[in-house]
């Protein structure tokens, strides 16, 4: 854009004046020169510069990040996820204002939350007087990383069930009985449910079995509760009996599977099935006598080749496309 006596640079008329403001300017780049206009409007996009938050707005800030921090726990994603450049872009377009924490503070808020909670749960167990009850596993991660997870039940004053995650305990050693036992005792003695504990739902496994045993005396010696009861989970026992059923009659399934799959791709079911997406006898009577019909006019000059008269032979894709084709 040059001075207003020489107008627009880019116009063949040198004699295009404008105004003072830049209306005029605006509104002939946009009808002469879009082009040139979206550009310089995405530049100006690209530069400017958003003001972050400050701290007259701490409560918006804290809000995004208890959101951020709510998403990662929700759906289980790794800390490092804030940190990766296709993320922070994502965010900066959605709020440029927001300043995404790195994964550290994000780690800082995770547990800080985590104590808050756990205040939070040990505050409601020590108002409550319902007796509780614990189910425990070990499961291992995809990085072979072994955790114990614990959860209570117990029904309120109302007579409502209530379930909740306890703990997730990583475990570096070998998985003995004295080991998990050690674990959930410390749990309990956290949350004030040494004596208040009912029982002990867990699979049927050596060391969980032993896990009870031990677990059961340590509670009666520290929290003076004889009343810990030890239950293998229903589920664990049918899906072992299922198992054990399954592997008496292996061999016989197998070959049933076996005659199944063979009956399913033999050419005789094959052959069926094509057949039963024909036509019947009367559709093919008259679709081949509108084909001879098209044949014996001699303005028809696109040939059509006959269909084919046996089931069996290569069937077309879409009989209705032919019937659409064939209907004059």
């Amino acid at each position: 854009m040059k001075n207003a006596d020489r107008g627009c640079s880019k116009c063949k008329r040198r004699n295009v004046q404008f105004g003072a403001t830049s209306s005029t300017i605006n509104r002939h780049f946009s009808t002469k020169h879009p082009s040139a206009w979206e550009e310089m409007t995405q530049q100006h996009a690209d530069s400017v510069w958003y003001v972050p938050y400050g701290h007259h707005e701490i409560a918006q800030v804290e809000a995004l990040k208890e959101a951020l921090i709510r998403w990662i726990i929700a759906d289980q994603r790794p800390f490092s996820t804030v940190d990766g450049a296709a993320f922070r872009y994502l965010v900066s377009q959605l709020d440029p204002r927001f300043q995404v924490p790195c994964r550290q503070t994000i780690t800082r808020h995770v547990f800080t939350e985590f104590e808050a909670r756990a205040f939070r749960l040990r505050s409601y167990f020590t108002r409550e007087s319902s007796k509780v009850s614990i189910t425990t596993d070990i499961w291992s991660a995809c990085n072979q990383q072994s955790f114990l997870g614990m959860m209570v039940h117990w029904i309120d004053m109302e007579w409502r069930m209530h379930a909740i995650l306890l703990d997730i305990i990583p475990l570096n050693e070998s998985h003995t009985g004295d080991l998990i036992a050690q674990k959930v005792c410390e749990v309990l003695r956290l949350y004030g449910l040494g004596e208040r504990l009912l029982g002990v739902t867990t699979d049927n496994g050596t060391n969980m079995i032993s896990m009870a045993g031990k677990l059961r005396l340590q509670c009666l010696e520290e929290f003076d509760n004889s009343q810990v009861t030890h239950l293998r989970c229903a589920a664990h026992v049918l899906n072992l009996s299922v198992k054990e059923g399954l592997s008496m009659v292996s061999v016989p399934v197998k070959k049933a599977r076996a005659f199944v799959s063979r009956l399913r791709n033999s050419p005789v079911n094959k052959r069926s099935n094509l057949a039963a997406d024909y036509p019947d006898q009367e559709d093919w009577l008259v679709i081949r006598v509108r084909i001879r019909i098209l044949r014996s006019n001699k303005k028809q000059k696109k040939k059509i080749k006959l269909l084919p008269t046996k089931p069996h032979r290569k069937r077309f894709k879409s009989w209705s496309l032919r019937s659409q084709q064939l209907n004059y």
